[in-house]
């Protein structure tokens, strides 16, 4: 019996070890496609600005005009998330898109505190850099965390808030793996491009071309930096100050969103004493992507109505 045993714990080991083997070496050959596929494409439209010795990737669009939207990118994300939404909002603002620090192809350092306040602060950095003084302020999924914190460190200098399915109602810490296993969930291209679909409620949105871009950026991540992201922790949690924001805010959320439910969105609103609240039918976590036409017309009206 004993014996009997072993074998089929043996068996199952070599199972194990075999599927991730084979995982392994299907996720080289697919990077590798991902890397030949993508082979010359520039990143010429990207402003690097230098704050605290990090070098920060930003994507600036309608540099012409004078009023500004700075937009923020959720996890794992990056500033061309926005790069269609920015193209029709730059003909009458100055676009300012931000690669935080650890994604797209800003800095990332394995031993920098990751916690959104810190990140809203390098936020204001880079904006003082760039001499601007007043602002919208946008922010998608945990970027939307990012920049309510920011609008509760500098509720003087944004005009408005744009929360697009935010997250950041959620506290506590997140749990830190060994690195292998941040490596097989983060760095292999068939689980990501699962993780890519479920984003979008809409199955012509997961086509390859949209997804491989995004591949190639988030495996640059170090995994030491994504294990330097778990640890990391906010002293305040949203809850403890939202109430007190008095800001303007336009809260955007997909009814299909699986990832930032929209019953976030309702609570939101609940705190936030200036703010109006949409629900996007047949939506995603990506509305100004998904979403785009509906999503730029409410946009639009909110930057043209309240809180000028």
């Amino acid at each position: 019996m004993k014996k009997r045993l072993k074998m089929i714990l043996a068996s199952l080991l070599g199972l194990i070890i075999f599927v991730i083997v084979l995982l392994d070496l299907s996720n080289r050959v697919m990077q590798a496609h991902v890397e030949r596929v993508l082979e010359g494409t520039a990143q010429d439209d990207i402003v690097f600005i230098e704050v605290d010795g990090l070098r920060i990737a930003t994507r600036q669009y309608g540099l012409e005009n004078i009023d500004v939207i700075v937009l923020v990118h959720g996890f794992m994300g990056n500033s061309f998330d926005f790069h269609e939404i920015a193209l029709e909002l730059a003909t009458s603002h100055r676009i300012i898109a931000l690669d935080l620090v650890g994604f797209g192809m800003s800095d990332k350092p394995s031993d920098f505190d990751y916690s959104k306040t810190r990140q809203a602060e390098l936020v204001a950095q880079v904006l003082e850099h760039l001499d601007v003084e007043h602002y919208v302020l946008g922010g998608h999924s945990m970027g939307g965390e990012v920049v309510l914190r920011h609008a509760h460190l500098y509720p003087e200098r944004v005009l408005q808030l744009i929360l697009f399915a935010s997250a950041g109602l959620q506290s506590g810490q997140n749990r830190v793996l060994p690195r292998p296993f941040y490596h097989l969930l983060f760095k292999n291209y068939f689980i990501q491009r699962t993780v890519f679909k479920s984003v979008f409620a809409n199955p012509s949105y997961h086509d390859a071309d949209r997804f491989n871009p995004m591949f190639r950026v988030n495996s640059t991540i170090p995994t030491r930096t994504l294990q330097a992201f778990s640890r990391a922790k906010d002293d305040t949690t949203v809850l403890s100050f939202i109430d007190a924001i008095e800001i303007p805010t336009l809260i955007i959320y997909g009814n299909e969103d699986t990832w930032t439910p929209p019953e976030n969105g309702t609570l939101f609103h609940a705190h936030l004493s200036n703010s109006q609240l949409v629900l996007l039918e047949g939506v995603g976590h990506m509305p100004f992507i998904e979403g785009l036409a509906e999503t730029l017309n409410y946009v639009q009206d909110f930057l043209n109505g309240a809180g000028r």
